[in-house]
């Protein structure tokens, strides 16, 4: 009980000594003043509500002897003891409660936060897919009206073939993240040349350079010493992480230089991707690692993309056990200062045993003309065959198709192509299955598979079936009529 004049405490129960700390005596010498941590000036406003409504319900924060802060109910009632007017409050702890409802508001800020950035991403998702997609479709119902004009065709061919490019790079980034985010990518270590990656890389990056229109930006792919020649560790997943790093830094960068090498520490290899482009805000360096994040999400931006390569990458560094960091200043166009990024990622570092790289054999890609070797194609797609039956011909090859994984083993059997081309998703059984079944009776027979599973997992699976080689869809003529001539070479 409180005395409404002097804020004094009249009286408390054995509840209140025990959830207070002190005793009864001690509170009977102190106001509700020391007890509140609300301001005096607060107090005495509900004082004078209580007054003229005779009771009230409020919440304050109540200071307990051991300076501990519990939020408290008040519920508060004008009553008459001994012709004296009292306030008698009844207090309750609703500490946990407050921190269950600061708890659910938290909880629902960020499921709204999670919901609107998912939103944007597929309302981004949806432009970069649509627009690869309107070029694809626009320029493909043009070249008939080209047909006869072979600038304009030449023209148009490499639109869409740039636009279909771009849409694989979308469609890879998204499973990529679908995997990384399952758990379900696996590690493949395999001994190669870093050298021999390098000049890989530098070979793409030419031609992505040229299709950006950006062969102006100098691109320094500096090759690493003879020690880091030969390495063991995922060469797909290293490949990629430098692909989208250096693909970020053309992105971001209009003039200037690119730079990309690496140096050992001690058990690890540091790379680094360094730009002069227009840099990164410092509250945003953290961000972009998100993922369904982007630096640059208003309408007007210049700079397209999923917003999902740099949550890859550090996906995949997390699979391989490696790090990455980054430096940046923004570029200030207003005075002109230089701004750029520099990307740095740590793998763990294993050399290679003495002749354990695996080499890359070098093809004549002129040289298409084969002497009516025969090949078996198994595709159940009519486009795709349609496809592969033009790529294939004028080299002097004879082609025989089917649907049906079994019967390709009966035409494999009784036919003996040379070769065989082995889609994976079949109406029947399996291309892993047929394969297996064709190289147990006919083991000479060289069986390529050609399909739209192109993880590390499916090639496995591929090789573990039998198969001699893989390709991934989608195919290029050059990439399918040279692992072709790799084969049928290796029979001669």
């Amino acid at each position: 009980m409180i005395d409404p004049e002097t804020s004094r405490i009249v009286d408390a129960n054995k509840s209140a000594i025990q959830f207070y700390g002190w005793t009864r005596e001690e509170l009977q010498n102190m106001t509700i003043n020391e007890i509140n941590t609300l301001a005096d000036e607060d107090i005495k406003k509900e004082f004078a509500n209580l007054k003229e409504k005779g009771s009230i319900r409020f919440e304050f924060r109540h200071r307990l002897k051991n300076n501990e802060i519990r939020d408290v109910e008040v519920f508060s009632s004008r009553v008459e003891i001994d012709n004296k007017i009292v306030f008698h409050s009844v207090i309750h702890d609703i500490t946990q409660r407050k921190k269950t409802d600061k708890a659910l508001i938290v909880a629902k800020e960020q499921a709204e936060e999670s919901n609107r950035l998912k939103t944007a991403f597929l309302q981004n998702m949806s432009h970069e897919i649509r627009t690869p997609m309107n070029a694809i479709i626009g320029f493909s119902s043009l070249l008939p009206h080209s047909y006869n004009n072979k600038e304009q065709l030449l023209q148009y061919s490499d639109i869409i073939n740039q636009s279909s490019n771009n849409l694989l790079g979308i469609i890879d980034d998204i499973l990529e993240i679908a995997k990384i985010e399952s758990g379900q990518l696996p590690l493949f270590k395999e001994s190669f040349s870093l050298n021999e990656l390098f000049t890989e890389l530098k070979t793409f990056f030419k031609e992505y350079q040229r299709q950006l229109n950006k062969s102006h930006v100098q691109f320094d792919l500096k090759p690493c010493s003879c020690q880091l020649d030969t390495i063991v560790t995922d060469k797909g997943k290293l490949r990629q992480i430098l692909i989208n790093l250096i693909s970020n830094a053309f992105k971001f960068t209009n003039e200037g230089t690119i730079e990309v090498g690496c140096t050992v520490n001690k058990d690890t290899i540091q790379f680094y991707v360094r730009d002069t482009g227009i840099g990164i805000a410092a509250d945003k360096q953290q961000a972009i690692f998100e993922r369904f994040t982007q630096l640059h999400t208003d309408k007007k931006k210049q700079y397209g993309g999923t917003g999902l390569g740099l949550s890859i990458v550090k996906g995949l560094l997390d699979l391989m056990g490696g790090t990455i960091t980054l430096e940046s200043v923004q570029r200030n166009g207003t005075n002109g200062e230089s701004g750029g990024t520099a990307f740095y990622f740590n793998i763990p570092y294993q050399k290679a045993a003495e002749n354990t790289a695996k080499t890359t054999t070098t093809i004549n890609e002129k040289e298409y003309q084969f002497n009516n070797e025969t090949i078996l194609l198994v595709e159940d797609n009519l486009a795709n065959t349609r496809l592969i039956e033009k790529m294939l011909a004028d080299t002097g090859l004879k082609l025989l198709c089917t649907e049906f994984g079994e019967e390709a083993v009966d035409i494999a059997c009784t036919k003996l192509p040379t070769l065989v081309l082995m889609d994976i998703g079949l109406p029947d059984i399996s291309g892993y299955e047929a394969a297996q079944k064709i190289k147990s009776a006919a083991p000479g027979i060289k069986i390529i598979a050609q399909t739209a599973y192109v993880s590390n997992d499916d090639k496995e699976k591929a090789f573990e079936a039998g198969c001699d080689d893989f390709v991934g869809k989608p195919l290029s003529r050059e990439q399918l009529l040279a692992v072709i001539k790799k084969h049928l070479n290796s029979n001669n």
